[in-house]
């Protein structure tokens, strides 16, 4: 009997407090079907000790506690899983073995042909029970797919479960670990269940309005409703988009959407954002009966207005259509170089600017309300213990400054600009040389994959291949073929990046190429030749102090304590906005987190060289004696 092959076609380093790697699996049968599956080294752990008994085991890759993210150690070990894999799926008769079947998510059309037997088709509806249902109500659909009895059981959980929120928790976990796609039918019934003489089960719509039973379930619901439709994070958004809208007045009604836009302490940004989908397919006046609240409309009203970017990037208009990405063959280099340097100087003091939202409180619920489970993980790998409060009217800047870091941006047309300024104390070589190292990026900035330079055109300029991670899609990265050049000026330094195009950085299938437009940092001495921010303070925290007049009369050369100001521009299509969306509108904070990541890699670097030094120069004094 031929076996199943196997492929691992990627993985992803997923950065959390316990950072781990998914891998990507492709799975294919004798019959040429084919499907993926994701898996950790966890899941290869549980299924080697469930498969102890089994002769001939091959040896697992050994556990790890240390270099968990390093390259070459992901790359040995994906290596060695595949192999591990491949020997396994070898062993006579292991394909009979219901574990394995489970743990390879094989579809119920492909199990018939892998136990080989006349009268396979009972045997394998059996074995499907067996394997991926388990006790309970999950045996109660054996003639539907794997992916479509998990929406089913999802169902009937919000009709009967006493813990709503555990069942989507779990649903949402699958979902956006899996990916599995569903038919329009399956999503339908998803979302508002059937309403028959036999049978009322409702949806996760119906779960969204009735806050009577839970709030926190209900919060909940909308949560993963607009989890589903966001194209950010669901790659086949679109289909529950077009169910979502094709659903009706009446059915919408049930959400009771205008509740939980008044309730302060639930999921308003949520809601704001399903009116807002639905006001782009439906008629205005269905949108408001949808609302069904005056109050309530007012207020997505007011958000919408916020959330417009409505500040022009410059006092000029554009004259010219930007080039999205450059051909080094026709303008020469050193051009391109000069004006992405003079475009950062240029952003960098236009005025205007709008500030990022801050990122959302979360709260515990009142006692005596469901809540999720406290191991509960959200699709960003962020833990949850409960709803997430959205203030009516936030004050994001004064937020961000005591975060320790300005955060703004501003939109025209098509060209997204997003500026970052913060205190730095350290100098200004000493920050440079950080930023420019790829070797150690990966160590402070969370949203960098991978990256290399590539051709050294000049001393100061080079082209060079980063890799981001796109917060819509962690199967599909960003990459950049960008030219980088860097140049001193009057103590300051600045480094500019520009997409191009060049022979050898060609796209790549398992990238999406995305375009920069004229990016990079601005790093400033504190010596009193510019004109300190006030108020601004390093991503940890500590306080740019501006010298006084005397301080700056009586020294020669600013001291290294006094600092720098960093600014990072970033001017962005509507493509590579992605990439940092999210914190604009406050769902993330991974920008202040790898600023700050960056100051703590700046500390111990200083703190080495110190001792470095210190050690040479009590070695020279010692060999002086």
């Amino acid at each position: 009997m031929e076996s199943l092959r196997v492929k691992f076609t990627h993985y992803t380093k997923v950065r959390d407090r316990n950072p781990y790697t998914v891998y990507e699996i492709a799975v294919q049968s004798p019959s040429t079907i084919s499907w993926v599956i994701y898996k950790r080294y966890n899941d290869f752990h549980k299924l080697n000790n469930q498969l102890q008994k089994v002769d001939g085991l091959p040896k697992l890759p050994p556990k790890k506690i240390f270099m968990l993210m390093d390259l070459a150690f992901v790359e040995n070990r994906k290596k060695g899983l595949q192999e591990y894999l491949s020997k396994l799926l070898q062993l006579p008769g292991l394909m009979r073995n219901p574990v394995l079947i489970d743990f390879l998510k094989v579809p119920d059309s492909v199990k018939p042909m892998l136990l080989n037997d006349p009268s396979s088709h009972t045997a394998a509806a059996a074995s499907s029970r067996a394997v991926s249902s388990g006790p309970g109500r999950r045996g109660s659909y054996p003639n539907k797919s794997f992916e479509d009895r998990k929406v089913f059981e999802l169902v009937d959980a919000l009709h009967s479960s006493p813990n709503k929120v555990a069942a989507i928790a779990d649903f949402e976990q699958y979902f956006f670990r899996y990916r599995p796609r569903l038919a329009k039918d399956v999503v339908r019934y998803l979302l508002i269940g059937q309403f028959t003489a036999e049978s009322k089960k409702g949806g996760l719509i119906q779960t969204c309005g009735d806050s009577q039973y839970s709030k926190v379930a209900s919060r909940s619901a909308l949560d993963v409703i607009c989890r589903l439709l966001d194209v950010e994070r669901n790659k086949d958004a679109h289909t529950f988009v077009e169910v979502f809208a094709s659903l009706g007045t009446g059915q919408l009604k049930l959400m009771n959407i205008g509740n939980h836009i008044e309730d302060e302490r639930g999921s308003r940004l949520g809601a704001f954002r399903l009116v807002s989908i639905l006001r782009d397919r439906m008629a205005l006046v269905s949108t408001q009966q949808i609302v069904s609240n005056e109050g309530a409309w007012s207020l997505y009203l007011k958000w919408a207005e916020r959330k417009r970017f409505v500040a022009p990037i410059s006092n000029k208009s554009p004259t010219t259509q930007l080039l999205k990405s450059i051909n080094l063959a026709e303008v020469p280099a050193r051009k391109v170089a000069h004006d992405a340097l003079k475009s950062i100087l240029e952003v960098s003091e236009m005025t205007g600017w709008m500030s990022a939202q801050a990122k959302r409180y979360q709260l515990t619920p009142k006692t005596g309300e469901e809540s999720r489970p406290q191991h509960e993980e959200h699709v960003d790998g962020k833990s949850f213990d409960g709803p997430a409060e959205v203030p009516p009217d936030p004050p994001p800047l004064e937020v961000e400054k005591e975060k320790g870091m300005e955060i703004e941006y501003k939109m025209h047309s098509d060209l997204v600009v997003v500026r970052i300024r913060c205190f730095m104390p350290f100098e200004v070589d000493t920050i440079a040389t950080v930023i420019l190292d790829e070797s150690c990026r990966d160590q402070w900035d969370l949203k960098f994959h991978r990256g290399q330079s590539v051709v050294r055109l000049t001393p100061g300029c080079d082209i060079v291949h980063y890799v981001f991670k796109a917060f819509s899609s962690p199967y599909k990265f960003r990459d950049f073929c960008l030219l980088r050049c860097t140049t001193e000026l009057n103590g300051s330094r600045l480094i500019a990046m520009r997409s191009v195009t060049h022979p050898r950085i060609p796209e790549q299938k398992n990238y999406q190429r995305a375009i920069f437009y004229p990016t990079g940092y601005l790093i400033v001495p504190n010596d009193g030749s510019s004109q300190p921010i006030e108020g601004l303070k390093s991503p940890s925290g500590k306080l740019l102090r501006p010298e006084s007049k005397e301080e700056i009369k009586g020294r020669t050369r600013p001291p290294a304590t006094n600092g720098s100001i960093l600014t990072f521009i970033a001017q962005m299509d509507r493509d590579s906005v992605l990439l940092v969306s999210p914190d604009l509108l406050g769902e993330t904070d991974e920008l202040l987190q790898s600023m700050r990541n960056l100051e703590k890699l700046l500390e111990m670097r200083v703190a080495r060289e110190n001792v470095i030094n210190q050690a040479e120069t009590t070695g020279a004094a010692n060999k002086t004696l």
